[in-house]
């Protein structure tokens, strides 16, 4: 007596966590396994609020020092795996900075005050250091720059 068989497969895309496609989620898994390249990408949104203390050196030179509350309002992380010329990135739950904890930076800067006619030009370089949840992050969130302040 012969016997029937009848096999029936769901879509590829009912198998695979988020909806991802065979092709995607081998290629992922490949990458990870490989792990040719590995690295993490960090975006965070902010509010800083300096609090800064200047000290004038002379008539058009001074320095600055003092601390930011940081509030974050919005973070994003994921890892990124490339393999054979191929990028693969997967957004993680995991969090940059603790956003309950405190936050903030310890800011220096030195700056040079130039009058121009009735107006002041001051150019500023400044150099911020994460304390707080910004500092034991994995990321580092050090930052500087150029401040260019105008008054009249």
């Amino acid at each position: 007596m012969a016997s029937n068989s009848f096999e029936m497969n769901a879509p590829s895309y009912l198998s695979q966590p988020n909806g991802l496609s065979n092709a995607f989620a081998k290629g992922l898994a490949d990458a990870k396994d490989a792990k040719s390249n590995e690295r993490v990408s960090g975006k965070i949104l902010t509010v800083d609020i300096p609090v800064d203390v200047r000290y004038a050196i002379t008539k058009n030179f001074y320095t600055s020092v003092g601390v930011s509350y940081v509030g974050v309002l919005d973070q994003e992380r994921a890892t990124i795996y490339e393999t054979n010329n191929t990028e693969y990135k997967q957004k993680s739950t995991e969090k940059n900075v603790d956003d309950k904890g405190v936050n903030g930076f310890v800011n220096f800067s030195v700056g040079r005050k130039q009058k121009v006619g009735k107006l002041s030009i001051s150019v500023e370089p400044y150099y911020k250091i994460p304390v707080g949840g910004l500092r034991s992050s994995d990321l580092n969130y050090s930052n500087g720059g150029v401040k260019i302040i105008t008054s009249f």
